[in-house]
């Protein structure tokens, strides 16, 4: 294998694992993969295994391009305007799910499907790796199944250091969510199964360009087919330690007792600077907060009694606000609050930083994550990553 980006002893160690059926770690521009050739039984096996996902949730294949991708599928049974489309919207962070050949070499990554998620990816060194290689990669989220998609090589490597020897370094992913995933199996329909980056708008944006307005684009709804696609079955994107989503009053309630135990006086200035927003103890609905004290006098929270959205185990039921960490999404500055990573309302930045935020409270070690999210996200709907940010924490939460 020659290649110019990659170092030769990484390419040799890529060898090995392939030889001996073993998954190795690659980035790409949505987030890092736990790869293996499509076409090795044992491999992929070791692929369900490390991860721990589920025989009946298919893999995401990786091609080096549109011609290869076309040596595995049905060219007569795909749409046809699939070719067109591929050429607008790859490479990229779009899978797209295609009708395969009879007894299709890529079969062991499919778990029984008889269509295949296709994805070119946008990373040189992914790109660089599967034209080497010489055939198309199954290459799933590079994390533990249920957990968040691994965004960065220390994420990665805390993970499945313990399970892969083969690890490749491309830095931080760009996008930092997993790719949008459409069916492409009907001449005049396209439908959305997992949002991505790329948007429904940008896909219609393509078809016009292609001359294929007649071609519908939808999101899928209601329950999982019975063809499962990846991010639609299953827990996805949760974190390690423990996390409930609070509301803004608890929030409030909880920075701004928080600023009256540190400092009376900057308590007040905090207060006005939330703009209208109340504090309140009707939180304590949700939380029952401030009424237990430890010996040492430090307030804790009681999450027994909270509201019916509370999911915090119940053995846990006495916590420090020393255990606490919090992961906020807002605008507003609640910097007052200790062990907080603040993101602000922007869905780009949210998409890139959400999984590595966690991953970075994981690292904390606390027994719990209080997650709020600033109701204002809703005047961004319109923008066309709304559906995939939202899809996403909706997921992180377990709704």
């Amino acid at each position: 294998m020659v290649n110019s980006h990659i170092q030769k002893t990484k390419f040799q160690e890529i060898e090995r694992c392939i030889v001996n059926s073993q998954p190795f770690v690659i980035p790409t521009e949505t987030v890092y993969g736990l790869a293996a050739p499509a076409d090795d039984p044992q491999a992929i096996n070791m692929l369900y295994l490390i991860k721990n996902r589920p025989k009946d949730n298919p893999m995401i294949c990786h091609f080096d391009s549109i011609q290869q991708i076309e040596d595995y599928i049905d060219l007569d049974s795909t749409p046809s305007y699939w070719r067109d489309l591929a050429k607008q919207l790859s490479p990229g962070p779009i899978t797209y799910f295609l009708p395969i050949k009879p007894n299709s070499a890529i079969s062991p990554a499919l778990a029984n499907m008889t269509k295949a998620g296709c994805r070119i990816p946008n990373h040189p060194l992914a790109l660089e790796i599967i034209k080497s290689v010489g055939k198309p990669l199954a290459a799933p989220s590079a994390n533990t199944s249920g957990r968040y998609s691994a965004t960065n090589f220390d994420m990665v490597q805390a993970d499945l250091e313990d399970s892969v020897d083969c690890f490749i370094d491309g830095g931080d992913s760009v996008i930092g969510i997993e790719s949008t995933t459409i069916d492409c199996i009907h001449e005049h329909e396209i439908v959305i199964y997992r949002p991505g980056y790329i948007g429904k708008e940008t896909i219609e944006l393509a078809l016009q360009a292609i001359g294929r307005s007649d071609v519908a684009v939808r999101f899928y709804e209601g329950l999982p087919p019975d063809d499962v696609t990846p991010g639609m079955k299953y827990k996805h994107y949760q974190p390690v330690t423990d996390l409930i989503q609070i509301d803004r009053d608890c929030l409030n309630f909880i920075a701004a007792r928080r600023a009256f135990n540190s400092n009376t006086g900057f308590c007040l200035n905090f207060i006005k600077a939330l703009e209208g927003d109340i504090v309140t103890r009707d939180c304590l609905n949700f939380i029952e907060a401030g009424a237990a004290k430890d010996s040492n006098h430090e307030t804790s929270l009681n999450f027994t009694q909270a509201g019916e959205h509370t999911t915090h185990n119940e053995k846990n039921d006495l916590i420090k606000e020393s255990d606490i960490c919090y992961f906020i999404i807002s605008n507003k500055d609640y910097s007052i609050l200790e062990n907080c990573i603040l993101i602000p309302l922007d869905l780009k930045t949210i998409a890139s930083k959400m999984y590595s935020s966690l991953f970075k409270l994981d690292q904390i070690n606390k027994q719990l994550i209080l997650l709020y999210l600033d109701p204002q996200i809703s005047d961004l709907a319109d923008d066309p990553l709304y559906p995939a940010v939202m899809n996403r924490l909706n997921k992180i939460t377990g709704n």
